[in-house]
């Protein structure tokens, strides 16, 4: 392990910083990626390092993520909520799909705010806010507000640990 961490440490802070951000980008295309993990290890390998800043990491997770949430968004009504969590969760998307709905219709904008920090979940939120007709700029306030807080915290709290 140390050996990996002694290498990582060798690479430009730019490599770095965009392999956090496509990272961070592709938890929105590939629901069960890790990106958190990689994003916290990400964040404590560049402040060991001390070649970049916690903003910075914070700035390009943080954007990188929003930049791949919100393409996300038009699929749920062309596909369609239901078509679209069936492709994306397989056998048990008609279960998910109905508790997603539901808590939807229930809870509105505070339920897209909250889905954002499901793994998992947050990958489908935006397509399933456009599904059930919710306004893409509350939507788009609701996630950019939700990956804020998520990758600050990580990113925070993985700058201290170093």
């Amino acid at each position: 392990m140390q050996s990996l961490l002694d290498w990582l440490l060798t690479l430009p802070v730019v490599a770095l910083y965009s392999v956090l951000g496509v990272t961070a980008a592709l938890e929105n295309l590939v629901p069960p990626f890790p990106s958190d993990v990689v994003v916290a290890f990400g964040s404590f390998v560049i402040a060991q390092g001390g070649k970049g800043t916690m903003l910075g990491v914070f700035l390009v997770t943080w954007a990188a993520n929003i930049a791949a949430a919100m393409p996300v968004y038009p699929l749920g009504r062309r596909y369609g909520a239901e078509r679209l969590e069936r492709r994306l969760a397989g056998k048990h998307a008609h279960s998910r799909d109905a508790r997603i709905r539901r808590m939807f219709e229930r809870y509105g904008m505070p339920g897209v705010f909250v889905s954002r920090f499901i793994p998992g979940v947050r990958a489908t939120v935006p397509a399933f806010a456009d599904a059930l007709r919710l306004s893409v700029v509350y939507t788009t306030l609701m996630v950019a507000t939700a990956s804020a807080l998520w990758y600050g915290l990580i990113t925070v709290v993985a700058f201290r640990v170093a």
